[in-house]
């Protein structure tokens, strides 16, 4: 039997995600920021980078709804911003002022100065998939990969946890050196942890 490749488990994966309708991504985004409520990490961080969700990514915004009412306060929120399709930055702003940015995927203006990595306490982060040892499998650029490898050195503190669908979930995702591990993977029904 072949192994599968990334490119052959991205093809799956993003199938998956097609596969589910409107409602059905809803209602598991629902799901997840009821578990992302349960980790301590998360409901006591002051600030968070999240990401816009696209091409029918699991959306972190109604985790981060649910913690301000459980909190009694909301986190600061930052959203990455690709600087010269290669790097990424984060800036603190609201969901409503992002502007369309690489590949047309919302993110902070040019004008909103950038955020020290050293300040994020947790990092949600997206992917296509996703496996139980806390492994992502992400577009294929390596902006998280690169982008986590220097938060570990700025802040060893900072929790980073992966977000998705269970049909996205695989038994093992080919990865390679410069592959980030997550600290935790959270899909709407499970939560791993590295």
């Amino acid at each position: 039997m072949v192994s599968p490749t990334k490119s052959d488990q991205r093809k799956t994966a993003r199938a998956a995600r097609r596969s589910l309708s409107k409602k059905q991504r809803r209602h598991a985004s629902l799901l997840l920021a009821a578990r992302l409520c349960e980790m301590p990490c998360f409901l006591v961080a002051d600030t968070v980078l999240v990401y816009c969700p696209t091409d029918r990514e699991i959306s972190p915004l109604p985790a981060l709804e649910l913690r301000g009412t459980l909190m009694g306060r909301d986190a600061r929120v930052a959203f990455p911003r690709v600087t010269d399709n290669e790097s990424m930055e984060c800036a603190v702003c609201g969901y409503a002022d992002l502007k369309p940015g690489y590949h047309s995927i919302g993110e902070p203006p040019a004008k909103i100065p950038t955020l020290e990595p050293a300040l994020l306490d947790v990092v949600l982060v997206p992917g296509v998939a996703f496996d139980g040892s806390c492994a992502r499998l992400g577009y294929g650029k390596g902006f998280y990969d690169r982008f986590l490898a220097g938060l570990r050195v700025a802040n060893p503190n900072a929790v980073a946890i992966g977000l998705g669908y269970d049909e996205t979930l695989v038994d093992t995702l080919v990865c390679e050196p410069h592959d980030a591990r997550l600290d935790y993977v959270v899909t709407p029904s499970a939560t791993f942890r590295a």
